[in-house]
C-alpha cells in the first residue's frame, strides 16, 4: 500500500511524462483495413514499450509490437498494461476491470488472427520475496519461485482457457521471460549482495548465471503446459534469443536491456520482434521478404528524418542498411549507426478532419475519476485544482489535457496522512532521489536531458509532444527558482513549495469518430495523434450521450498508473 499511496503523490508531478508517452501512439482510421491479418498485443510494460522506448515519442519507432505490426502490414492493437500479472491479465480478460468502451479490448481480442501475449515476468519481479528468491538460487533450493510458479501455472491455464473461449481460430503466441541480470543489476538489493558473497561466494559476476536459472523455472510456467497440452500455444523464446547474444558478445547483450536493468532498450524490442518474426514466418503467418523489405525502409525513414544530423554519412548508413539480407542483419547495424547519437525531435503532428457538427466543448475533470483505485472522491480533490483541470477539444482538430494542482496542496497533506496511515509524506519528500529519475529514466525517455539545465530539458517534452509543465514560466519567482535549483541538485527543495498554478499541460491531434464492435455495440470515440493507419491508439476516449442524471461524458484509461480520467461537458 505505502508504494501505491507514494506514487499517487508523485504521479502530479509525472503524470505530464505519463499522458505524453501514452498519447505518442498509433491510430487506426478504419480505412481497408479489415481483410488485413490481425495481431493482438497482451500482457505487461515489455509488451505495452512505454518503458524503453527512447526516446518515447517514438515509441511507433522502436517497440516490438509496432515493429512486428507494421513490417508486416499487419492491423495490430496493443492492449498489455505495464505492471500487469497473470492474474491481472486473466482478469482483463474475463472483462473484470470494468470501464473499457470504445478500446474494445475483448472485441479485438475475439476478432484477432494472432494474439501475441507478454506476461509472467511481474509475477516474480513484484513479488515482496525477489531478493529471497535469489538466495535460494545460490544454494539451489526454490521454494519461494516454486510457490510463485503455482500460482502462474493456475492462471496461464485459465489464460489460455479464456482465450480459447473468446477466439477459438486465433493463433497464440506467449513472449517467454529474457534473463536481465547483470552484475549492476538494481533487482539484487545491497543486503543481498553481501549474503551471496559472504554466504555463498557468490560475486556480481555470477549474477547472470543465477538470473538463468530462475528464469528457466519461471518460463517452464510455459514449457510444462505445452507437453499436457501440445499444440496449445506457441512460443518465443526470448531467454534463449537474449542469452545467445549476451554469449557471443557481453557487452551488446547488455545494451538490449534498459538502464533499469528490467525493461528491453531500443535494441531489445527490435531483437524481440525479430524473434516473433521468425516464429511468424515459421507458422506461415508472414512473409519474409516483404517484412525485410519493409523492415528496411522504417529504418531508413528514421535514419533521415532524425538522425540526419547525427550521423556523419547518412548516405552511407542508408547503403548499410539497404545491403543487409536479414531483418537481425538490418537490426545490428541500424543500432551500431545509431549508437550514442540523439535523434532529432520533430513535433509534426497535424490536425486531422473533423465533422462539421463538432464545436469546441470543454470537459471539467470529475472526482469521480481514479488513480490505481485509490485517488477517488475527497483525496483527489486535495491534490488536483477540479474546476481548473479540462480536456479541451477544438473544431479544427487540435486538443488540450490540462491537470492543474491546488495551490494549497502543501496544506492538505495531513489530510492524505490521515486517509493513508502508512503514508509518511515529510521522509518520502527527504529521500526523493531526483538524480535517479533522471539518469534512469528521463534521459532515456527524452535523450538531450541533462539535469544541469532541467528548465531547458523540458523543452525536449514540448518538442516531441506539444507538452509541458506550467507554473515554471516566471523564473524570476522565488518559488520557481527555488524549485528548480533543488531539482537541479538532485532533490525535492525542503520545505517544498510549488508555483501558484503548477500542473502539466498536453496539446495534441484527435479524431472523432464512431466505432462498432463485434456485437455491433456502437461508440463515440476521440482517436488521439495519429501515426499509423493500421492501428488504433492507446488513449482512446470514449465519449457518453447526456442522460437525466449526467450531462455529456469523456473518459478515458492510462492503464500503467491505472488513471482512469473522466469529465463531464460544461
Amino acid at each position: 500500500m505505502r508504494k501505491k499511496c507514494i506514487a499517487v503523490f508523485v504521479c502530479v508531478a509525472l503524470l505530464l511524462t505519463c499522458a505524453t508517452a501514452l498519447v505518442a501512439c498509433d491510430n487506426n482510421k478504419g480505412n481497408g483495413v479489415e481483410n488485413k491479418t490481425s495481431i493482438v498485443y497482451l500482457g505487461d510494460s515489455i509488451a505495452e514499450g512505454i518503458l524503453g522506448a527512447s526516446p518515447v515519442s517514438l515509441r511507433h519507432e522502436y517497440a516490438y509490437a509496432n515493429i512486428v505490426g507494421r513490417r508486416n502490414d499487419y492491423r495490430y492493437v496493443n492492449h498489455s498494461v505495464s505492471g500487469h500479472l497473470t492474474a491481472d491479465l486473466l482478469a482483463l480478460l474475463s472483462n473484470k476491470t470494468g470501464y473499457d468502451g470504445a478500446r474494445m479490448l475483448i472485441s479485438n481480442v475475439r476478432t484477432a488472427d494472432i494474439i501475441h501475449i507478454s506476461i509472467l515476468g511481474n509475477d516474480l519481479l513484484q513479488d515482496m520475496n525477489m531478493n529471497q528468491v535469489v538466495l535460494e538460487a545460490a544454494e539451489d533450493t526454490y521454494f519461494t519461485i516454486d510457490r510463485i510458479i503455482r500460482e502462474a501455472e493456475y492462471n496461464i491455464a485459465d489464460i489460455v482457457t479464456k482465450l480459447k473461449e473468446l477466439n477459438a481460430d486465433a493463433t497464440i503466441i506467449f513472449q517467454n521471460v529474457y534473463n536481465p541480470l547483470s552484475e549492476n543489476s538494481t533487482l539484487v538489493d545491497a543486503p543481498t549482495r553481501e549474503a551471496l558473497r559472504t554466504q555463498y561466494g557468490v560475486y556480481p559476476e555470477d549474477y547472470r548465471e543465477l538470473g538463468g536459472k530462475i528464469l528457466s523455472r519461471l518460463n517452464g510456467v510455459l514449457t510444462n503446459y505445452l507437453d499436457e497440452h501440445p499444440g496449445a500455444f506457441h512460443i518465443v523464446d526470448a531467454q534463449a534469443e537474449f542469452d545467445r547474444i549476451y554469449e557471443a558478445d557481453p557487452e551488446r547483450g547488455k545494451s538490449l536491456i534498459y538502464p533499469d536493468y528490467i525493461h528491453p532498450s531500443n535494441e531489445g524490442h527490435a531483437v524481440l520482434a525479430d524473434a516473433t518474426q521468425r516464429k511468424l514466418e515459421e507458422l506461415k503467418l508472414a512473409n519474409a521478404d516483404f517484412a525485410l523489405k519493409e523492415y528496411k525502409t522504417m529504418r531508413v525513414n528514421l535514419l533521415k528524418n532524425h538522425f540526419a544530423k547525427a550521423v556523419s554519412d547518412i548516405d552511407v548508413a542508408v547503403a548499410q542498411i539497404n545491403a543487409m539480407t536479414s531483418c537481425e542483419a538490418v537490426t545490428e547495424v541500424f543500432f551500431q549507426i545509431t549508437d550514442g547519437k540523439i535523434p532529432e525531435y520533430k513535433n509534426e503532428f497535424k490536425p486531422t478532419s473533423t465533422p462539421d457538427t463538432v464545436v469546441e466543448t470543454t470537459y471539467k475533470l470529475s472526482d469521480e475519476s481514479s488513480v490505481w483505485g485509490l485517488v477517488t472522491g475527497p483525496v483527489l480533490s486535495l491534490i488536483v485544482d477540479i474546476d481548473k483541470s479540462c480536456v479541451i477539444l477544438r473544431n479544427n482538430g487540435t486538443m488540450t489535457l490540462r491537470l492543474i494542482v491546488r495551490d494549497d496542496i502543501m496544506d492538505n497533506l495531513g489530510s492524505l496522512e490521515s486517509l493513508f496511515p502508512d503514508l509518511n509524506i515529510d521522509s518520502m519528500l527527504a529521500t526523493f532521489n531526483v538524480t535517479y529519475l533522471v539518469d534512469t529514466y528521463l534521459k532515456n525517455l527524452f535523450p538531450g536531458f541533462v539535469q544541469s539545465d532541467i528548465s531547458g530539458s523540458f523543452g525536449l517534452m514540448d518538442d516531441s509532444f506539444g507538452a509541458h509543465f506550467l507554473g515554471l514560466e516566471d523564473k524570476t519567482d522565488p518559488v520557481v527558482a527555488n524549485l528548480i535549483d533543488a531539482l537541479q541538485q538532485g532533490r525535492l527543495p525542503s520545505p517544498l513549495q510549488l508555483p501558484a498554478g503548477f500542473g502539466v499541460e498536453m496539446n495534441a491531434t484527435y479524431e472523432y469518430r464512431t466505432v462498432t464492435d463485434v456485437d455491433d455495440n456502437t461508440y463515440q470515440a476521440v482517436y488521439l495523434t495519429p501515426y499509423d493507419s493500421d492501428t488504433q491508439p492507446y488513449v482512446v476516449m470514449t465519449v457518453s450521450p447526456v442522460t437525466a442524471e449526467k450531462a455529456e461524458q469523456l473518459r478515458f484509461m492510462i492503464d500503467f498508473i491505472k488513471l482512469d480520467f473522466i469529465a463531464y461537458k460544461v
